[in-house]
């Protein structure tokens, strides 16, 4: 009998250990932030989509009425509301995106939200997570 299998035992060397600690923690390294991104990037997709919309229900209030309402709960009043409510809010806080009419009555307004992901492309310049849009007149 070959005496090397009798003291012989299965398993595992301590290098072989090693390495796959360091391959699962290389992965890790690499696909976690990946992982955490998708639903800030999905959150602020949903954002911009809210804004578009507020936008265009603000665009054809202009259009029927000639200046803009002074507050955002008008677009989704009366018989046929330009908004269909509940008027979109943030994802995440559920707090109102920031409307500012401007003028009396209002010509002109600034609608704003704020990104988590502050490498977002669509950031006005000289602020960290604004994202905003401006009236078209």
């Amino acid at each position: 009998m070959n005496r090397y299998k009798l003291n012989s035992q299965g398993g595992f060397t301590l290098l072989e250990l090693l390495l796959v600690i360091v391959v699962v923690s290389l992965l890790a390294f690499v696909l976690y932030p990946r992982i955490v991104a998708g639903p800030i990037n999905a959150r602020d997709a949903d954002r911009k989509q809210d804004i578009a919309k507020i936008k265009g229900a603000l665009e054809s209030y202009f259009q029927e009425n000639g200046n803009y309402p002074s507050a955002l709960t008008t677009l989704a009043e009366g018989s046929t509301p330009f908004l269909k409510p509940p008027i979109p809010v943030d994802p995440r806080s559920k707090v109102s995106y920031i409307y500012l009419p401007s003028g009396n009555p209002a010509t002109s307004y600034v609608l704003r939200a704020n990104l988590e992901n502050a490498k977002d492309k669509d950031i006005k310049k000289g602020t960290k997570t604004t994202y905003e849009v401006i009236s078209a007149n």
